[in-house]
């Protein structure tokens, strides 16, 4: 298992677990039951019968994204974006800004 402070360096806690959590497997073939429902969950989908491949996060993406988890399904590239937001308000342009940063 990777260590937590490999990625926790500067970045916030929770943007250091997510990225921990998600680069943990290893054995991307052995750990597929565990990755189908990890992201599964995060991103409302159903992936029980898929092959998930290529597990690779990016923390301040393009300097505004705050963490990236890209991933393959049956060798189609997925993209689950995060965005932490405490004490602020949504701006009505910033999910099209991530989206044309893709």
């Amino acid at each position: 298992m990777k260590n937590l402070f490999d990625f926790a360096t500067k970045e916030l806690s929770q943007d250091a677990f997510l990225r921990w959590l998600f680069e943990s497997y290893e054995d991307l073939q052995d750990d597929q039951l565990m990755i189908r429902k990890l992201l599964g969950l995060f991103a409302k989908s159903n992936y029980e019968q898929s092959n998930i491949t290529e597990i690779k996060t990016y923390a301040q993406y393009n300097g505004v994204i705050d963490v990236v988890i890209s991933y393959a399904v049956d060798g189609i590239q997925h993209y689950l974006v995060m965005e932490d937001k405490t004490q602020t308000y949504i701006h009505s342009d910033q999910l099209d800004k991530y989206y044309n940063d893709f």
